[in-house]
């Protein structure tokens, strides 16, 4: 009993979604307190540009980033360059989205692209931390913005932020000095990697760049929706529920996606592999459904004490939250196995599954936002669940298969790649 106990606290899944968890904190607590000190307006925009910012960060390396977990070129001058030049650009048209589609003055927007330039560095620098086995340092990289946000709640609380450009200018300052501390800690590790001039094979990154993207888009696809088809106020309402009753699930899926890579391309058969993946979802299934009863007792009181009574989360929006965090957890299965050891095909059907995960969400959100926040919520939950099934049948037909190439033995069987570009 002992012994087992001791194998599930040693977990490296479950030691990095106990991070994560606390980074979740951060990030339920940095909304509390800003949703306590600002206006409903000014907190309803800078949830706002939160979202973009998520999205545009992700996006910004154009995979190059997640490319580092599967090949040994150096992170050097020549493959930041890129990467610099098109996470601002993608920044940029983030902030002209915020401006002239969601009426965010021009300020602010500038100040989110410049905070997201900066995590879009900070999420390059965990892909090289994780291949050298900086687990702990990646996961605080990786979950940046979320401490961040935590401080600028604590200074808004002070009453140092009172309005939504400043919190910007507060979240981008913060990137600047987390990039300037990841990258002497990354660079120092890189400089035992073989060559910064080895081919960067764009072929493989632009499909792991379509997951990343489907990815931020279905995390923050609600966001972006509800002022549309709801209200500015509903956008604010939403942001707190993420706060204390989505979060937790959000926290178990990037768990997934951040531990379960690694350790599925450390197993070079597939039976191992599928016997992790039965763990390691068996853990993940047991802790979504404590989280689920957790949210329904504590969440409402919690909110309505944080925010004086400002924003009212009843039962049924924290219902309506867990079956839709659960089913970000669903999709996070395979990209997690699509990344770890799927060949380049794989990507590509994941890549695709996620877009009509994408697809799913906004229809589900168009159907139901008639009848309100909460029919909005779990129309999009539905719509993007339903849209998972094929790529959730799909690992599991590759974990049964047997002879499949196995990409943590042989990156070049798996994707095409000549084996001096695994890891």
């Amino acid at each position: 009993m002992l012994r087992a106990l001791r194998k599930v606290l040693l977990s490296p899944s479950l030691q990095g979604a106990m991070i994560f968890a606390m980074s979740g904190g951060a990030f339920a607590l940095g909304n509390l307190l800003l949703a306590h000190a600002l206006t409903v307006s000014a907190y309803g925009h800078f949830a706002l540009m939160v979202a973009i910012l998520i999205i545009t960060s992700n996006m910004g390396p154009l995979g190059l980033d997640q490319l580092l977990l599967r090949s040994q070129r150096r992170l050097g001058g020549r493959y930041l360059a890129p990467i610099i030049l098109s996470s601002a650009l993608i920044a940029l048209v983030g902030a002209w989205i915020a401006s002239r589609l969601y009426g965010v003055i021009p300020a602010a927007a500038i100040a989110i692209a410049c905070a997201s330039l900066m995590f879009a560095l900070l999420r390059t620098a965990a892909c090289a931390l994780r291949r050298h086995g900086v687990a702990i340092i990646a996961i605080f990289c990786d979950t940046a913005a979320d401490w961040g946000l935590l401080c600028v709640g604590i200074a808004a609380l002070g009453g140092w932020i009172i309005d939504e450009e400043q919190a910007a200018l507060a979240l981008a300052g913060f990137g600047s000095i987390a990039v300037i501390a990841a990258y002497i800690v990354t660079l120092g590790h890189e400089r035992t990697m073989a060559s910064e001039a080895a081919p960067i094979h764009l072929a493989e990154a632009f499909p792991l760049l379509g997951i990343i993207a489907a990815g931020a888009v279905l995390v923050q696809a609600e966001r972006l929706l509800i002022p549309p088809l709801l209200s500015l106020e509903d956008l604010a309402t939403f942001a707190v529920l993420t706060s204390v009753a989505i979060a937790p699930f959000r926290v178990l899926s990037a768990g997934i996606v951040a531990s379960l890579t690694p350790q599925l391309r450390k197993i070079h058969d597939i039976d191992g592999q599928r016997k992790l993946l039965v763990h390691e979802i068996r853990m993940f299934a047991a802790l979504a459904a404590i989280s689920t009863i957790i949210v329904c007792l504590i969440a409402p009181p919690f909110a309505d004490i944080f925010t004086q009574g400002r924003y009212v989360v009843g039962i049924g929006l924290c219902l309506a939250a867990c079956v839709n965090g659960t089913v970000k957890i669903l999709q996070a299965v395979p990209r997690a196995v699509a990344t770890g050891i799927g060949t380049a095909a794989d990507l590509h059907r994941v890549n695709l599954s996620m877009w009509l995960c994408v697809l799913g969400t906004v229809t589900g959100a168009l159907a139901c936002a008639h009848w309100g926040l909460t029919a909005l919520i779990l129309g999009a939950a539905i719509g993007s669940g339903i849209a998972t099934l094929p790529s959730i049948m799909m690992v599991r037909k590759k974990l049964a298969r047997p002879g499949t190439p196995v990409a943590g033995g042989d990156v070049g069987a798996s994707t095409g790649l000549p084996s001096s570009a695994a890891p």
